[in-house]
C-alpha cells in the first residue's frame, strides 16, 4: 500500500535525497501517540448484540478480525484469551517496534483497546466474538512513528495474511500533523486499505487546542481557511478513515485530592509543562489548604510562611497568565499551587503558566 523507505538522515540533506532520480516525495517520520476513550454501554453496543443478523446469528463479532495497531496486547489476560495464536483470542501479529513475533504490550494501552473491542471474561466488549491481531507500532512510553504504522497497515491487510483483517484499529494521533495524503503517507495507506475492503478506524484525538481558547498564540487569530486548529487529530482526519471521538460522554477521569471528610477534589495536571501534582505529594501525608483569594500580592501580604502547603486562589477573571500566583506561593514557600478558575472560564482549563518557578500548579 506504500512503496518507500525509512532512513534516518539529518535535515540538511532533504533537498539531496529530493533530487536523488525515482524519488518522488520526502516526508518526515511524524511522532504518534496513544489516544483514549470509553466505554461499551455509552456506544448502544449492548441494543446490538440483541438483534440478529439474516442468518439469525447475534451480531457479536463473530467471524471478525480486528486488527489492532497500538502498542501491543497483553494476550495472556484472562478477558483476552490467556495465549497467543490460532484457537485464542489474539490470534496473531508482529512487534514492530522491536522486530519479533511477539506483539506483547509494554505499555498497557493496546491491551485497552483490545478490551474495548473484544474482551470476552469478567470485562466485555464491543464485540466479545471477535479475533484479534495485535501490531505493536507503538513504544513502551506509547509513542511511534509513521514508518512503523505503515508497517503495521500494511501487515494486516497483506494477500500473505492469513489472518487478513477486516477491520483496523489505530487509537493513536498526533495534532501536529497535516490534513491531506499530499503531506502525509499514512493517509494514502489507509486509503489503499479501505479501496481493499478494510474499515480503519482512527482516534479523533480531543486534542482542543481550537480558536476557543489561548493555549496557542497561533489559535488566537487562525487563517480563514483553517478556522480550527488541531482539534481534530492525524491520520484521523482522512476522508477515508471512520474518525472516532468521544460520544456524548458524561464522565471524565481525574486525579483527586480528598478531604479529610471524604470529599473528593479532582484536578487537572498541567501537562503542557509537565507539572503533576503527584510529584510532589505523598498520599501518606496529609496537606493544609491555604485560600489567598485572587493570589495576588496584597492576599499574601499578611499570611505567615507556607511550608508544606497548598496554595488556593480563585481570580475574580480570567489572565493571560497566572505565574503570579506561582510567584508569591514561592516567596512564601508553599508546596503547590490550585487555581480555581473564574466563573466565566471553562472548568480544568489547561493555562498559562511560567515554567521557571519551581513550583507545580494545577487548576
Amino acid at each position: 500500500v506504500f512503496n518507500g523507505v525509512s532512513l534516518q538522515v539529518p535535515k540538511n540533506k532533504n533537498d539531496e535525497l529530493r533530487s536523488l532520480p525515482g524519488v518522488k516525495a520526502v516526508y518526515p517520520d511524524q511522532v504518534y501517540h496513544a489516544d483514549l476513550a470509553d466505554s461499551v454501554p455509552l456506544i448502544g453496543a449492548p441494543d446490538v448484540w440483541s438483534k440478529h443478523d439474516q442468518n439469525n446469528q447475534g451480531i457479536t463479532g463473530k467471524g471478525v478480525t480486528v486488527a489492532v495497531i497500538d502498542t501491543g496486547v497483553d494476550y495472556n489476560h484472562p478477558d483476552l484469551g490467556e495465549g497467543f495464536g490460532q484457537g485464542h483470542k489474539v490470534v496473531g501479529g508482529y512487534d514492530f517496534v522491536n522486530h519479533d513475533n511477539d506483539p506483547m504490550d509494554d505499555y498497557g494501552h493496546g491491551t485497552h483497546v483490545a478490551g474495548i473491542i473484544a474482551a470476552h471474561g469478567k470485562v466485555t466488549g464491543v464485540a466479545p466474538d471477535a479475533s484479534i491481531t495485535a501490531y505493536k507500532v507503538l513504544n513502551q512510553d506509547g509513542i511511534g512513528y509513521t514508518s512503523d504504522i505503515i508497517d503495521g497497515i500494511e501487515a494486516s491487510i497483506s494477500p500473505d495474511n492469513p489472518l487478513g483483517a477486516d477491520v483496523i484499529n489505530m487509537s493513536l494521533g498526533t495534532d501536529s500533523g497535516f490534513v491531506s495524503e499530499v503531506d502525509d503517507p499514512i493517509q494514502k495507506v489507509i486509503r489503499e486499505a479501505t479501496e481493499q475492503g478494510t474499515l480503519v478506524v482512527v482516534a479523533g484525538g480531543n486534542s482542543a487546542y481550537s480558536t476557543q481558547n489561548n493555549l496557542l498564540q497561533s489559535s488566537l487569530k487562525p487563517y480563514a481557511e483553517n478556522p480550527d486548529i488541531g482539534t481534530v487529530g492525524e491520520p484521523g482526519v482522512s476522508p477515508f478513515a471512520l474518525s472516532v471521538a468521544s460520544y456524548e460522554n458524561s464522565s471524565i477521569h481525574m486525579s483527586t485530592l480528598k478531604e479529610e471528610n471524604g470529599l473528593q477534589l479532582p484536578y487537572q495536571d498541567q501537562s503542557q509543562y509537565n507539572f503533576n501534582l503527584s510529584k510532589v505529594l505523598s498520599p501518606l501525608e496529609s496537606y493544609e489548604l491555604v485560600y489567598v483569594g485572587e493570589g495576588k500580592t496584597a492576599d499574601f501580604k499578611n499570611l505567615p510562611d507556607l511550608t508544606g502547603k497548598i496554595v488556593v486562589a480563585k481570580p475574580n477573571e480570567r489572565y493571560a497568565t497566572y505565574s503570579y500566583i506561582q510567584s508569591e506561593a514561592k516567596k512564601k514557600n508553599a508546596k503547590a499551587v490550585i487555581l480555581v478558575p473564574a466563573a466565566d472560564d471553562i472548568d480544568y482549563p489547561l493555562v498559562y503558566w511560567s515554567p521557571y518557578f519551581n513550583i507545580q500548579a494545577v487548576t
